[in-house]
């Protein structure tokens, strides 16, 4: 993943271009994290890399009570936006403009957090998670999904992220995978002084099942 990578920041034709494949490609993976996640009850939902919006649709559909998409991309604002819009959800879903490391947000004031293909992507995802770790509230949770670009880069990013997530000290789970083409990709879920939920199904696996080692 390089700087001039269209995922990274998407701008002009190409990031457009680059949203629409994000809302094909990652439909999928934000309906397995929003059920992991298991918002209700009125609860406040964080989605950081929020990209084109679905994600966000979900996490309201799931019952959030409020939703919150933090993206750097004024292209993927843009089309978010246009994707609230149509899902009737514009009160709910607040955007803003803004990246992980510095999310403007105050302490303890966020029950749920999603990133979707998002960690790999920040600059310094360390210090992300730690600004992950400090808006959330006691017992919330964070689900992380990552697909890989290719299989050679599987086992390496899922241990990446799973370790990611330890240091930044959130009670962290076993990673799930889910058999995908043309990658697996990879559920972590964790929580601040709770058990992490999780949602899977018989064909998802344990990392140590599908032979992923730290």
């Amino acid at each position: 993943m390089t700087m001039s990578d269209p995922f990274r920041l998407p701008r002009g034709p190409l990031g457009h271009l680059a949203g629409w494949l994000m809302a094909r490609r990652s439909s999928a993976l934000s309906e397995w994290g929003v059920d992991a996640l298991q918002v209700g009850g009125g609860e406040t939902a964080l989605e950081i890399g929020a990209g084109p919006g679905v994600g966000l649709v979900l996490l309201g559909r799931a019952g959030a009570g409020r939703v919150i998409g933090i993206d750097p991309s004024a292209v993927m604002l843009a089309q978010a936006r246009r994707r609230i819009a149509a899902s009737g959800m514009d009160g709910r879903i607040d955007l803003r403009e803004g990246v992980a490391e510095r999310l403007p947000l105050p302490d303890g004031s966020v029950d749920a957090i999603l990133a979707v293909n998002s960690v790999p992507y920040w600059d310094d995802p360390a210090r992300g998670l730690a600004e992950a770790r400090r808006v959330l509230r006691s017992g919330g949770r964070i689900v992380t999904v990552l697909q890989p670009q290719s299989a050679d880069e599987f086992e390496r990013e899922a241990a990446l992220e799973h370790d990611r997530l330890a240091a930044a000290g959130f009670d962290v789970l076993p990673p799930l995978v889910r058999p995908l083409r043309p990658v697996d990709a990879c559920l972590i879920a964790g929580s601040v002084g709770a058990a992490a939920p999780r949602g899977s199904r018989a064909s998802d696996r344990s990392r140590a099942e599908a032979g992923c080692t730290s």
